[in-house]
């Protein structure tokens, strides 16, 4: 167990990090995020998850520098999401 804005990992240590019906601490994610890791973002129950953030609105507070793609699957929505190569 671990505060979200601020884990017990080491920088750039993780290749993955899976955020499921969560608060987005994008300064965190991207000081443990491998320069070359991936952000999946799940949202259960789609825009009825307590803790709701759209695919594009994730892209939008990781800024500029990211892209990703984006789907559904039943209720739930998702995003994986990259920062860019030349970021």
């Amino acid at each position: 167990l671990a505060d979200a804005c601020r884990l017990p990992v080491r920088d750039g240590a993780a290749h993955a990090v899976v955020l499921m019906n969560m608060f987005l601490f994008c300064t965190e994610l991207e000081r443990v995020l491998h320069e070359e890791g991936a952000l999946v973002w799940i949202s259960s129950l789609g825009d009825r998850t307590p803790i709701y953030l759209a695919p594009a609105d994730v892209l939008a507070a990781l800024g500029p520098h990211w892209s990703g793609v984006a789907g559904g699957y039943g209720e739930a929505t998702w995003c994986v999401a990259r920062r860019n190569p030349t970021a």
